[in-house]
């Protein structure tokens, strides 16, 4: 079974996911952890975290706290940087089966 990020979980990992997938907190760190995953990757070369700040109107301690730390993104700020990026965010809903596997609505 895949868990965040589409990385491969071992039997305990599952189950800890079983049981705290229902948790909202963790659920949301969830997401913040892939978005910070796909935000670090757009970053390369001369787009690094100064230009990220500079392109969001921040200080770069705030995209560096964000990258870099356990956080509580907005939706504003995971809006904002996917705007200084040029990409598009979203977020899906979907249910899965006992493989992981997403199911349609």
């Amino acid at each position: 079974r895949r868990g965040w990020g589409g990385h491969l979980m071992s039997g305990l990992m599952e189950e800890w996911v079983a049981e705290y997938g229902k948790d909202p907190e963790w659920v949301a760190e969830g997401l913040a952890v892939e978005v910070i995953g796909a935000v670090r990757g757009w970053l390369t070369g001369e787009r690094n975290q100064r230009w990220l700040a500079e392109a969001m109107g921040v200080d770069k301690r705030e995209v560096s706290r964000w990258l870099n730390g356990p956080t509580d993104l907005t939706l504003l700020s995971i809006a904002r940087m996917a705007v200084a990026l040029g990409v598009k965010p979203r977020l899906i809903l979907t249910e899965e089966d006992e493989h992981g596997r997403s199911l349609p609505f």
